[in-house]
């Protein structure tokens, strides 16, 4: 199975929700990966710590990221 082809970076879970929701209806495929804060979606897209051995090489088309992230300054 290939990689998702959108990242999205949201730590508020109603943000999420609205997001997912409009992905959705908007017809995208389920090709969505999720991570909750800056350091997990650094991890993903650089195949580290608990996405290692991902491969890196299928980078998303398109990352939708909240701006006000905890953990990444």
């Amino acid at each position: 199975m290939a990689d998702p082809r959108i990242l999205v970076v949201e730590d508020n879970p109603s943000d999420l929700a609205l997001t997912l929701h409009a992905l959705k209806a908007d017809g995208v495929p389920q090709q969505v990966h999720v991570d909750r804060d800056g350091a997990e979606a650094l991890e993903y897209l650089f195949g580290a710590v608990r996405y290692e051995g991902r491969r890196v090489v299928e980078e998303p088309v398109l990352v939708l990221l909240d701006t006000k992230l905890p953990l990444v300054a």
